[in-house]
């Protein structure tokens, strides 16, 4: 845990008790800081309050008795009092902060490598991170999805943080000048101007690194290329480029110093980087290591022994000769596509609570597909949509779609749910009791 020495003494707000927010409030308080928490809902509270945290009901109270107000990037994602808290803070000149700001403070010497994006952050972050670590750099993943940033070790000026950054947490940093900042993608969620946030105040030596395959994207890239304030890299699975990276049918080529293309290694051989968004984030992953001077033959070597993100086609069990894949990180349509690149003869579970947008993107791998298993309302919109494509089996919920999938005749089961409500924990705890003999048992 990092510990927030710099609030000592100073009265400070925190807004959201998930367990994210729950830990930044444990780091705030193991600093000293004068904290009251608050959480909208009592079973969280009760929580905090078996952890020590000090909770106290501070909405209705005048701010002007703080000097800071965090906010938990899940209160402000999914609680709408906690954007009216911070319009209130700001009002009355408080700062309105997140735990990567908090940790900008506390580590003042590391370097920064801040990821941001519509999608695919959390693997390029995981990538960049285990990367840097073989190669011989001191590297921490900071902020990954669902936790708090401030859950790592400090790191000295060797050391480089690798941040997941979402719009709420560009815009909630203030004190961070990244040394490699990078723009995955962008969708029509995502404005221009929050995107650009996270090259603020960047100058030579820093870098930028930028997929130029959406317009929006693009843009962005051209601008910061013109005003030539910092160094500036494209990286692209869509075209040929000079100057930066970028795949051309599942290769890896190098044109960072702008002359012909270096081929780097093949990525279509390894199936967890199969597909056009694993590839996507891998030449990401591979621009950035390049900018902070890790050379193409070390990176490659890490790429090649990369062991994989809980959740990103992990290898669960192989059971009876048919492989389980955990791709719970796949939450949308797009990227559950993506996921089956590399496989044959695929009994896909999908689905949950959230409602799926994009089944074009199905439609266009259902060769692939031997049989879905669909579960919740999500899954029964899809069943709907894509009736008449390949066999589909409606299910009561997860568990009754993994007893399902595993009585068919498939090569790979998936579970790639293509919506934010489900969970690769469970999927994971009901492949491991499912009947039958395991490859290492043979």
């Amino acid at each position: 845990m990092i510990d927030v020495f710099p609030f000592a003494g100073y009265p400070v707000a925190l807004y959201g008790l998930d367990p994210a927010g729950l830990y930044t409030a444990r780091a705030l308080h193991a600093g000293q800081a004068e904290l009251s928490a608050w959480d909208s809902d009592p079973q969280i509270r009760a929580s905090a309050i078996a952890a020590d945290i000090p909770v106290k009901d501070f909405t209705a109270d005048d701010f002007r008795e703080f000097t800071t107000l965090v906010v938990s990037a899940h209160a402000w994602e999914t609680d709408s009092a906690a954007r009216t808290l911070a319009t209130r803070a700001l009002e009355q000149n408080l700062e309105v902060i997140c735990d990567v700001e908090l940790l900008a403070r506390t580590q003042r010497e590391a370097a920064y490598v801040g990821i941001s994006g519509a999608y695919g952050k959390s693997l390029t972050a995981a990538i960049v991170t285990y990367l840097l670590q073989v190669t011989g750099r001191e590297g921490e993943m900071a902020g990954l999805s669902g936790t708090s940033a401030l859950n790592t070790d400090p790191l000295g000026s060797e050391g480089v943080y690798v941040v997941e950054m979402t719009p709420f947490r560009i815009a909630h940093t203030v004190s961070i000048t990244f040394d490699v900042a990078v723009l995955l993608n962008m969708d029509s969620a995502m404005k221009r101007a929050e995107a650009l946030q996270i090259f603020h105040r960047q100058t030579e030596p820093r870098a930028a690194v930028i997929s130029i395959d959406d317009k929006a994207s693009q843009a962005i890239f051209k601008k910061l290329a013109k005003a030539g304030e910092q160094r500036v890299f494209p990286i692209s699975i869509k075209q040929i480029i000079r100057g930066g990276a970028f795949v051309k049918d599942g290769t890896l080529y190098d044109s960072f110093d702008g002359g012909e293309p270096v081929v780097v290694m093949d990525l279509s051989i390894i199936p967890q980087f199969a597909g056009p968004h694993a590839q996507s984030n891998v030449v990401a992953a591979f621009a950035t290591v390049r900018a902070l001077g890790v050379e193409p033959h070390a990176a490659m070597a890490a790429i090649n022994s990369f062991p994989g993100l809980v959740d990103h086609r992990e290898e669960v069990e192989k059971i009876d000769g048919v492989l389980y894949i955990n791709d719970a990180a796949s939450t949308s349509l797009d990227c559950v596509a993506s996921s089956f690149q590399g496989y044959e003869n695929i009994h896909w579970i999908g689905g949950g609570d959230e409602i799926c947008n994009g089944v074009e993107a199905i439609k266009d791998v259902s060769l692939q597909i031997k049989g879905a298993y669909l579960f919740g309302p999500a899954g029964a919109q899809l069943a709907r949509t894509i009736c008449g494509n390949f066999p589909v089996t409606v299910c009561e919920n997860l568990e009754a779609a993994v007893q399902a999938a595993a009585q068919g005749d498939a090569d790979t089961v998936i579970f790639s749910p293509g919506c934010l409500s489900a969970n690769g924990d469970d999927f994971r705890d009901l492949v491991v009791t499912l009947p039958g003999i395991r490859d290492d048992e043979e």
